[in-house]
């Protein structure tokens, strides 16, 4: 019995690390939990790890939901290394809740998905 128990804290320690090895989201433009005065020309967000193309296209996604839970409109969306962002073409946004929502992939395949929340004064 206590060579079970041993055995499964060794794998829990050995794979713990690499559960938390997948890419995450290290910062955005606008910051998660910020108030703003004015929206940025573009919505970006920061990774921990390189961001990954398939066949040269994009594979990661954002998008800006406004207060009233319509999409926002975007520009290409586009991902350099840690960073992927998108311009923002609408240019009438009223003041409230926005969330950005997003799916990265980086090098290890994995697919993280979430939502960044912030408000425009």
């Amino acid at each position: 019995m206590k060579r079970v128990l041993l055995g499964a804290i060794a794998i829990i320690l050995i794979t713990s690390p690499m559960a938390q090895a997948h890419s995450r989201v290290v910062s955005s433009n606008p910051a998660a939990g910020s108030t703003i005065t004015k929206m940025p020309a573009a919505i970006s967000l920061t990774a921990n790890e390189e961001l990954v193309k398939l066949n040269g296209k994009e594979i990661s996604k954002i998008s800006l939901i406004a207060p009233d839970k319509s999409a926002v409109k975007l520009g290409a969306i586009s991902a350099n290394k840690l960073v992927i962002s998108a311009p923002i073409l609408d240019k009438n946004l009223k003041p409230g809740g926005y969330t950005i929502n997003y799916r990265i992939i980086s090098a290890d395949g994995h697919p993280v998905s979430g939502t960044i929340k912030f408000k425009l004064s």
